[in-house]
């Protein structure tokens, strides 16, 4: 999350996103969630015990969230916790699941009034984008 020289937003997208982290569980859950996906992936470990606790954590949030009030619950926040645990599938190789949340993104968009209206500082700079994740 640090600041790349010379890349514009860099420096607003680490603020935005840490700031983001501390009012949102969801995506605080999700963000140890990716993180501990790619120690593993890092470590060359497959399933640590560490990264499906934390999916599993991140996953319970979400559907408790979604649960209490399936429209207001899908804020920007709540997209980009799925958009995370969608990026731990692709990490993990795993495309259908992937495919699974990609669907699941493409609802939430749909529910919101389209991709266009999503819209927290961090979205509004760097949309989601939504790969064919389909297998043919």
């Amino acid at each position: 999350m640090l600041p790349i020289k010379g890349q514009a937003g860099q420096e607003a997208l680490r603020y935005f996103w840490a700031s983001n982290l501390l009012r949102d569980s969801n995506l605080l859950q999700a963000s140890i969630a990716h993180a501990a996906v790619h120690l593993d992936a890092k470590t060359k470990t497959e399933r640590s015990v560490l990264a499906a606790t934390h999916r599993t954590r991140t996953m319970n949030l979400i559907t408790r969230r979604l649960e209490i009030d399936a429209h207001n619950g899908i804020d920007d926040d709540l997209i980009q916790a799925v958009a995370l645990i969608a990026a731990n599938s692709n990490v993990t190789g795993d495309l259908a699941e992937s495919s699974i949340h990609m669907n699941a993104l493409e609802e939430m968009a749909h529910l919101r009034g389209g991709k266009e209206n999503l819209g927290s500082t961090v979205t509004a700079a760097y949309k989601p984008q939504y790969p064919d994740t389909s297998v043919k």
